[in-house]
């Protein structure tokens, strides 16, 4: 018994110990936690979204000043960089696009209907990758613009579209969360969907989504623009098919329903091509007290705004929240 209660006066400091060591690290992480300021926090993303960076598009000027404040404010804070040469900067090739001006989107006059000019940013919004130029053609409906013979659906069979512009969904029409869904992932991005129809002649698009999304990819002469559903309507009008209806039944019965619109389209973008340029991510090294590394990856992509000139931004604005998507990983 007196061998036990000795065991036990000697283990006692030991816990003692361990758990002020435990309270003093949670006393820590509070100190830490609580010393974070949403104010400062504001101010990163005020400085992030100010004007002289231009929307911070990957690759441009812009972007490269930013990362540049970024990497400066971690060396401020002590972060260790994360690249052999100091400078917290690794880089990589990275084109991308200017979009100059709005540019047009107008459905010419017709047997059936009258001339329309859509309007900037109510009805649509310029492509970030889009070629610079002008194009006037038949308007095809293509569904979703997916040629997949393995799972016996192609949008494409038996219509022509060489020399014609395109209206075209977003996403695939398979809704389904199994097996079978991952299949049809390739097929839901944008670069498959543009590089197909330029390798199968079209023209130009007409992406129904009003997501001026940079994911796409530049093709040479090819000129496209985001629409709203309103002007698919506008596009179905006289043809026997409701648009939305026609949209909800290929996603339904996973069944294309591709034809011509008779309706002629013109569509304009003034924009600048990059292919050369590059971009980087900002990357520090932070080491806990055990020695472990962790490598934090700091990249920051487009402001909400897209890299718009300052006088479509100043359109823009009316209507859109100027934020931030940053993203940081931990690595």
């Amino acid at each position: 018994m007196l061998i036990k209660y000795s065991l036990l006066l000697l283990l006692m400091p030991c816990v003692l110990a361990i758990n002020v060591l435990a309270q003093d690290s949670d006393k820590g992480i509070l100190n830490t936690f609580h010393s974070i300021s949403s104010n400062d926090m504001l101010k990163d993303a005020a400085e992030l979204t100010s004007a002289k960076y231009g929307g911070r598009l990957s690759g441009s000027p812009g972007y490269m000043q930013a990362a540049q404040w970024v990497a400066g404010e971690l060396k401020k804070a002590g972060v260790k960089s994360g690249v052999a040469d100091g400078s917290y900067l690794q880089y990589f090739p990275n084109a991308y696009s200017v979009v100059h001006t709005p540019g047009n989107v107008t459905m010419l006059a017709g047997k059936g209907n009258a001339r329309k000019e859509y309007h900037f940013p109510d009805d649509f919004f310029p492509g970030s990758n889009s070629a610079s130029g002008k194009i006037t053609g038949d308007l095809v409906y293509v569904g979703y613009g997916i040629s997949a013979p393995e799972l016996g659906y192609d949008d494409y069979r038996n219509i022509d579209v060489k020399g014609k512009i395109l209206l075209m969904e977003t996403g695939v029409p398979y809704g389904k969360n199994d097996s079978t869904q991952l299949k049809w992932e390739p097929y839901s991005y944008h670069r498959y969907k543009f590089k197909h129809a330029q390798e199968l002649g079209a023209i130009g698009l007409l992406y129904v989504s009003k997501i001026a999304n940079p994911n796409t990819s530049f093709l040479k002469g090819f000129v496209y623009a985001h629409v709203g559903d309103s002007v698919a309507v506008d596009f179905f009008a006289g043809t026997g098919h409701k648009y939305i209806e026609t949209r909800n039944n290929i996603a339904k019965l996973v069944k294309p329903n591709s034809f011509a619109l008779n309706k002629k389209v013109q569509i304009s973008a003034s924009t600048s091509y990059f292919p050369d340029s590059r971009s980087c991510n900002v990357v520090g090294i932070i080491e806990d007290t055990s020695g472990t590394v962790k490598t934090v990856y700091y990249h920051h992509p487009l402001d909400t705004t897209d890299a718009l000139t300052p006088e479509i931004m100043e359109d823009a604005a009316k209507l859109l929240y100027l934020g931030v998507l940053d993203l940081a990983n931990e690595k």
